[in-house]
């Protein structure tokens, strides 16, 4: 029989990492995250004169451990706080948010970062300083 004669059985899936193409500014952010084995980036843009963004999977799965992403957000948002950047009046030109989301079809809820472009390379250094925080308490 050959493989389209019978019906695809469905298998498990694992995470895997791969190579794939983004926008060269935003690579250096994408590469942080590529290092978390909870994390799958799945759209992301280095940006212009909008904010650049990455959107990414926790858990890979579709029943995530919504608890850890939350502590994952919190830990981050703190981070990026300490470093004066936020949204509000008095942020104006250092407008970051980052948020939980439900997106369209997609089953497990995703995070998304927007940022100045500018502020890329220091919100990859973040991401590599919380990873190894993280792996130092569990």
């Amino acid at each position: 029989m050959t493989r389209g004669d019978s019906p695809q059985t469905p298998h498990r899936e694992v995470l895997v990492k791969v190579n794939t193409l983004v926008d060269e500014g935003i690579a250096p952010l994408v590469e942080a995250l590529s290092a978390w084995k909870e994390i799958r980036t799945f759209e992301s843009c280095q940006g212009g004169e909008d904010l650049a963004f990455v959107m990414m999977e926790w858990g890979g799965s579709d029943k995530p451990d919504i608890a850890k992403m939350a502590v994952f957000v919190d830990n981050l948002a703190t981070s990026f706080a300490t470093l004066g950047w936020g949204c509000g009046i008095e942020t104006v030109g250092t407008e970051t948010h980052i948020s939980i989301r439900w997106c369209g079809d997609k089953k497990p809820p995703c995070i998304m970062v927007e940022l100045p472009p500018r502020f890329i390379k220091e919100a990859a250094r973040v991401f590599s300083i919380l990873k190894n925080e993280t792996e130092e308490h569990t």
